[in-house]
């Protein structure tokens, strides 16, 4: 088989088996964007997710690691300044998320927040788990793998890709994904290109998810 084409199957492969039911879930909302809907999620959605994720991640592995890819290189070594630039996208991010808010909302009066999720926490042992295995599932696969495979191409081919993957898979939050989400997607495709550190981006993702956890606990505690 060609090997060009035999690397395009392994890519679509490990995409979809990663994100492809996401991906879909995510589009039957598509029609919807724009208007007010809740969506519900809680204690058996996140025992689904996280067993899926980690059956979903563990095949992944073994499937790139037959395909020859040295997993254990892609950054996965904690150092101080990987945690502090950990600490310092998750500012930008939020930085962008709130610029990209409020600018579409005071310049073009669009209400980006049209659409939210209800959570129902009933176990925090797996939820915490839940938010540790996916910001390790997402950059990993999402991140680190997109931008390695295109890294003997041009390298906004890669960040584009990611960034886009990324954002098909969150298009359930409706418009707000586009501040919540694209920013994220950029920087974090942008930041592993330049520096080959998934540590940082796992930081962060968990930190923002964390921050996120905790604004809806003091929701439901009002």
């Amino acid at each position: 088989m060609n090997k060009l084409l035999s690397r395009w199957i392994e890519f679509v492969l490990i995409i979809g088996l990663c994100y492809g039911t996401f991906i879909y879930w995510s589009s039957l909302w598509l029609p919807y964007w724009g208007t007010p809907i809740k969506i519900e999620f809680g204690g058996s959605e996140e025992i689904w997710l996280l067993c899926f994720e980690l059956i979903a991640g563990a095949l992944a592995v073994i499937t790139l690691t037959l395909c020859g890819y040295r997993m254990l290189a892609w950054g996965f070594t904690p150092t101080w300044p990987g945690l502090w630039h950990g600490l310092l996208l998750f500012i930008a991010a939020s930085f962008f998320y709130y610029l990209i808010y409020y600018l579409t909302w005071f310049a073009l009066r669009i209400n980006l927040n049209t659409s939210w999720i209800e959570y129902s926490y009933q176990d925090w042992q797996i939820t915490l788990l839940l938010i540790i295995v996916n910001s390790f599932f997402e950059e990993v696969f999402v991140t680190a793998y997109v931008i390695r495979f295109f890294s003997d191409r041009a390298a906004w081919a890669g960040i584009v890709i990611s960034t886009v993957i990324r954002f098909s898979y969150h298009t359930y939050q409706g418009p707000i994904a586009i501040a919540s989400i694209l920013p994220v997607g950029i920087l974090f495709a942008w930041y592993y290109h330049a520096k080959r550190d998934l540590v940082p981006l796992i930081v962060a993702h968990t930190l923002m998810n964390l921050i996120f956890l905790l604004y809806e606990s003091l929701q439901y505690a009002e």
